[in-house]
């Protein structure tokens, strides 16, 4: 599969599948995760308009958005 619009890679991805996986990268496409895997497997999947975004380790927990921030506590911190 190719054309990703968004690949994540060199992080650790908590896919929270059934197997409760860890991977090192993760395709997406209209705003839906497509495939997740190894840095190598899903850069391959990645046509010439696809971002990419170096996690540089970073954790990504695909899907969870926290919409129910308290401005005070972590909105306004340096």
């Amino acid at each position: 599969m190719t054309g990703h619009d968004l690949v994540l890679y060199n992080g650790r991805i908590i896919t929270l599948d059934d197997g409760s996986r860890i991977t090192s990268a993760l395709a997406a496409r209209d705003g839906r995760s497509v495939s997740t895997g190894e840095d190598a497997a899903i850069l391959a999947g990645a046509g010439p308009h696809t971002e990419r975004l170096d996690l540089g380790g970073a954790t990504a927990l695909p899907g969870i958005f926290d919409a129910h921030p308290h401005m005070d506590r972590d909105g306004l911190k340096p």
